[in-house]
């Protein structure tokens, strides 16, 4: 019935677990099955379990104290709860975007980054090399952040080469288990 979507969604992710956990071979090979399927697609596909059915109080938990999820370190919500601001401020986050955005941005961060904080490294013509947050630009100016906390001010046409935007967040499927990205987007789906 999963494989073939007949499960309600905050269920799908139980479901897949107990399968798992059971020593059949006919539910061995299903759960395979299923998993081969998914995982053929994009992250939000792979991922898919994850969109519904999770705890709030234990997705704050995540956001706050993982030890290697970390989502606290970079992000903050409000004035309410401490943090850091290499990311963006979470306040209100579920206005701005959907569960599906939510999960997305754990799972493929790079796929929209949030402005201004887009991480590019740039080549100088002089052969200078300098990464970090652009912060700033116009025709005039390049205001770059670098990963010290340093702004530094380039002129755009000494900009001979420029790498791609990346998101400075790591792809978090890495470091949290299916479940505790459930909780966490249950948790960032509640701040309105």
């Amino acid at each position: 019935k999963l494989a073939a979507d007949q499960v309600p969604e905050p269920l799908q992710l139980d479901v897949l677990e107990a399968a798992t956990a059971r020593d059949l071979p006919d539910l061995k090979a299903a759960v395979d099955q299923f998993k081969a399927k998914v995982s053929s697609g994009d992250p939000l596909t792979r991922f898919k379990v994850s969109l519904h059915g999770g705890d709030a109080e234990l997705g704050r938990e995540v956001f706050l104290g993982h030890r290697v999820g970390q989502c606290v370190r970079c992000h903050k919500v409000g004035e309410s709860l401490a943090g850091g601001n290499a990311g963006p401020n979470l306040h209100e986050v579920a206005k701005r975007h959907d569960r599906a955005a939510l999960l997305q941005s754990l799972v493929d961060p790079n796929a929209k980054i949030a402005k201004g904080y887009e991480t590019v490294t740039l080549v100088m013509a002089n052969g200078k090399t300098f990464g970090g947050l652009i912060r700033k630009e116009d025709a005039n100016e390049i205001v770059l952040e670098q990963p010290d906390g340093k702004l530094v001010t380039l002129k755009p046409g000494d900009v001979e080469e420029r790498t791609a935007p990346k998101s400075a967040m790591p792809e978090m499927n890495r470091a949290l288990s299916p479940r505790e990205l459930r909780d966490l987007v249950e948790f960032l789906s509640q701040l309105k």
